[in-house]
């Protein structure tokens, strides 16, 4: 019986040494708190060295090279203003819209930075964003002040959820690169494409000659949300009207999910009302079709031709195949 007495005396000590080297271990060993352990930072930079980004804990710097940029003094002198900012080794902060950074690629990508004046085209930095969205940034180090600015990002639209980026030769013989988005789906954006179109949306899209010899003009609207509507009205008769609503696409993914060349847009409309003159004529009751663009954003100019289906208007039943259209704020 003392035996036993002494064996679960032994067995309890036992037990309890146990559980307290347990708890020591799930509380860091008694030694006081340890610091977490963090990831290494993302370290990018550019081909010619000008550009370093570095990325912690979603939260990107951009150092500028002094001494790399000399080599291109020449090259860059346009970028220049009278109070010249050199490039500075002091980092910029990268302000951001949609939160933390996952990585970024830097890159010298003519159509984000193109200058007539220069043939040099400053870095451009392209964010993929923890959340699958993706931002460009196109800083010049001859606008930015050390110590005081910062560097602002813009969303470009991709219309699904990014997963990587790569940066690619263009494949259409004009040498030169630029930045391919994957998305969930396994499709692929050139992200010249998505850049160039990114303010189709952006106000409304008048055309006061629907095509030669044409006594009609036209209101195009495209929104955010792929809704579109079309307005036509009577160069001559104001009371004459023809509302048309319903759905566009903007064909951006490489492999033409959707049958359409990056850059095509694609109308489904529906004549959803006539005042005046239009109730006594034959319109269409659906305008339906897809067309090549010549958009210059910068200049505020679009201009449609069809592709495919119908065209917008037509003069004596004669489709008009060539809509041109301005930008006009609201």
């Amino acid at each position: 019986m003392n035996i036993d007495r002494k064996h679960n005396r032994l067995f309890l000590a036992l037990t309890l040494l146990v559980l307290t080297a347990i708890l020591c271990a799930a509380c860091g060993g008694g030694g006081g708190d340890e610091p977490p352990v963090t990831a290494d930072p993302i370290v990018r930079t550019d081909a010619l060295g000008l550009v370093t980004v570095t990325i912690t804990g979603g939260e990107a710097v951009v150092t500028y090279h002094p001494e790399r940029w000399e080599d291109f003094a020449d090259e860059t002198l346009v970028y220049e203003t009278a109070e010249v900012y050199a490039p500075s080794d002091a980092p910029f902060p990268v302000n951001t819209v949609n939160g933390k950074i996952a990585d970024v690629i830097v890159e010298q990508i003519e159509a984000f930075s193109f200058n007539h004046m220069s043939d040099f085209v400053l870095p451009s930095l392209v964010l993929l964003m923890e959340d699958g969205s993706v931002e460009l940034a196109m800083p010049s180090p001859f606008l930015l002040y050390p110590g005081y600015d910062e560097i602002d990002s813009e969303v470009l639209p991709v219309p699904e959820s990014v997963v990587a980026l790569s940066a690619e030769p263009i494949g259409e013989g004009i040498g030169g690169t630029t930045v391919i988005a994957e998305t969930e789906s396994g499709l692929h954006y050139d992200l010249r494409h998505v850049y160039h179109y990114r303010a189709l949306d952006d106000g409304v899209w008048a055309s006061h000659n629907l095509g030669e010899g044409s006594e009609y003009k036209a209101w195009l609207w495209l929104g955010e949300d792929g809704r579109a509507s079309l307005i036509k009205r009577h160069l001559h008769d104001e009371d004459w009207s023809a509302a048309y609503a319903g759905t566009y696409i903007m064909h951006l993914d490489e492999e033409m999910s959707q049958g359409l060349m990056p850059g095509m847009l694609s109308l489904e409309l529906a004549l959803m009302d006539a005042e005046g003159g239009a109730l006594d004529e034959a319109l269409p009751e659906r305008i339906e079709g897809s067309y090549f663009l010549d958009y210059y954003g910068a200049q505020g100019w679009l201009d449609l031709y069809l592709s495919d289906g119908d065209a917008l208007h037509d003069i004596g039943g004669v489709p008009v195949t060539h809509c041109g259209f301005w930008r006009e704020d609201i």
